[in-house]
């Protein structure tokens, strides 16, 4: 073979294997990150009715018991050692009418008044001839009103009265709890004079009260 398509052949040939060796060394090409799968909603028939969506359930609310004010048992009043009554009654009395005044606790006072000083008792003794005239029914004036018969006991707000000689003042009574008596449980009648609760009077913001004596 002449040497001019020698040279040709070689050139030829020493370019294809270049060509295989820059492919043998190119560098691996990194595999494709995994793909993220896509879930699809659940299709939705045309006409379909969705279901209602739930709302969450609000959080329970802490509160504050309401907490009722005590109530203060109304003490009660004895006028001259005779007349029983409450302090609402007392606006009926003059105060330059009143001589003395004492006061009963638990357990003190007369023997015959002593079932009464659980409120405590307060005791007002009136000059004497006093102006102020007191309307007042007996316990056996009360027994007969009622129509009862038989033993009968009375109460003063629910505190027994053993002194039987007292008086109620008419304008103190409020009304009467009566709890007949039974057979095989109570063998007495017991009668409780509700007293009219004190009340005082309120005044208007701004309202200036005197005092004194008026002399002619």
């Amino acid at each position: 073979m002449p040497a001019r398509q020698i040279i040709p052949l070689m050139l030829l040939a020493a370019g294809c294997l270049a060509g295989h060796l820059g492919w043998a060394q190119q560098a691996a090409i990194a595999p494709l990150p995994p793909a993220t799968p896509v879930v699809a909603p659940p299709r939705v028939d045309i006409g379909a009715e969705l279901p209602p969506k739930q709302s969450a359930a609000p959080a329970p609310t802490a509160t504050t018991p309401q907490q009722s004010r005590p109530t203060i048992p109304e003490p009660v009043c004895i006028i001259n050692g005779r007349y029983l009554t409450s302090t609402s009654a007392l606006s009926a009395i003059n105060p330059q009418q009143i001589d003395k005044i004492e006061i009963y606790k638990s357990g003190s006072g007369p023997v015959q008044w002593r079932s009464l000083t659980a409120p405590g008792i307060i005791s007002i003794t009136l000059k004497t001839n006093p102006k102020t005239k007191l309307k007042a029914r007996s316990l056996a004036a009360i027994k007969r009103g009622l129509g009862l018969h038989g033993p009968v006991g009375f109460e003063f707000n629910g505190a027994p009265i053993q002194d039987e000689s007292l008086r109620i003042l008419t304008d103190a009574i409020a009304g009467f709890d009566i709890t007949q008596a039974t057979p095989g449980t109570a063998a007495t009648t017991v009668v409780n004079i509700r007293s009219v609760p004190y009340k005082p009077k309120v005044h208007p913001p701004g309202t200036t009260m005197i005092r004194g004596l008026a002399t002619q």
